[in-house]
C-alpha cells in the first residue's frame, strides 16, 4: 500500500514537472513571439522614420537645386534682355547714324546715304544675335532692311513700333511667328532728332529658337525634368500675323 502511494506520488511529481516544463516552454514561446514582434515593429518604425527623414532631405535638396537653377535662369534671361535693349539703344542713339538717317529721309534719292545706312544695318545684324535689322517710319512702313528680300511687317512688329513711339527708350516686343516660320522677338527704339521729333524706328529681330529658347531649356545637371522640357521645336508662340 505504501509502495503504491509512493508510486502515485512519484507519478504526480513527474506529471507536475512535465506540466510545469510545458507551461514554461509555452510562456517562453509567447515571450519570444512578443519580443520578435516588438523588434519587428521597432525596425519597421525605424525604417519608416529614416525613410521619411531621407525623403524630406532629398526633397529639400532638390527644391534648393531647382530654386537655384530658376534664379540662374532668371538672371540669364534678364541679362539677355538687357543686352538686346542695350544694342538697339546704342544703334538708335548713335549721333552719326541719326544724322545720316535725317539727311537721307530729307532726300531719299541719295544712294550714298542709303548705302551707308544699309551697311550699318547689315553690320548690326551680322555682329549681334539677330536675323534682321530694319528701319521703319513712324507709320511702321519699311524703309530699309538688312535682308535682301524682307517680308511684310506683321502685327507684332507694328505693335512693337507703337510701343517704341510711346517710349523714351528701347522696348522689347512679344514673341511671334510669321506663318510657319521660326519664332522671333524684336527690340526697338525710336530715332529722334535734337528737338525730339521721330525720324524713324530701328528694330533688331532675334530668332528665339537660336538663342533665347536654348538658354531657357539648358539644364546644368542631369535631370528627367530637364529632359521632359523638350527642344526648341516643342516650343510655340501665338501667331502675330
Amino acid at each position: 500500500m505504501a509502495q503504491h502511494v509512493r508510486s502515485n506520488n512519484g507519478a504526480g511529481t513527474l506529471w507536475g514537472f512535465l506540466t510545469a516544463a510545458r507551461g514554461t516552454a509555452a510562456w517562453l514561446k509567447r515571450f519570444l513571439t512578443l519580443s520578435l514582434t516588438l523588434v519587428a515593429l521597432a525596425l519597421i518604425f525605424g525604417v519608416y522614420i529614416y525613410y521619411d527623414w531621407e525623403a524630406q532631405r532629398i526633397q529639400t535638396q532638390k527644391y534648393n537645386e531647382i530654386a537655384a537653377i530658376a534664379r540662374m535662369k532668371v538672371d540669364q534671361i534678364l541679362r539677355w534682355r538687357h543686352e538686346r535693349l542695350a544694342d538697339v539703344r546704342r544703334t538708335a542713339e548713335s549721333p552719326t547714324l541719326r544724322a545720316t538717317a535725317a539727311e537721307w529721309l530729307r532726300d531719299p534719292g541719295q544712294p550714298v546715304l542709303r548705302a551707308e545706312l544699309l551697311g550699318r544695318l547689315i553690320l548690326e545684324r551680322d555682329t549681334g544675335e539677330y536675323d534682321d535689322a530694319i528701319l521703319v517710319d513712324a507709320e511702321a512702313r519699311l524703309l530699309l532692311s538688312a535682308r535682301a528680300a524682307p517680308g511684310p511687317l506683321n502685327g507684332a512688329v507694328r505693335r512693337t513700333v507703337a510701343m517704341a513711339l510711346k517710349s523714351s527708350g528701347p522696348v522689347l516686343g512679344d514673341l511671334y511667328r510669321v506663318g510657319h516660320g521660326p519664332i522671333g522677338i524684336d527690340t526697338a527704339e525710336a530715332m529722334r532728332d535734337s528737338s525730339g521729333r521721330v525720324l524713324a524706328v530701328i528694330i533688331l529681330s532675334s530668332p528665339a529658337a537660336d538663342f533665347l529658347y536654348p538658354m531657357i531649356q539648358s539644364w546644368p545637371t542631369p535631370s528627367q525634368s530637364a529632359a521632359r522640357m523638350g527642344g526648341p521645336s516643342g516650343c510655340s508662340a501665338p501667331s502675330r500675323m
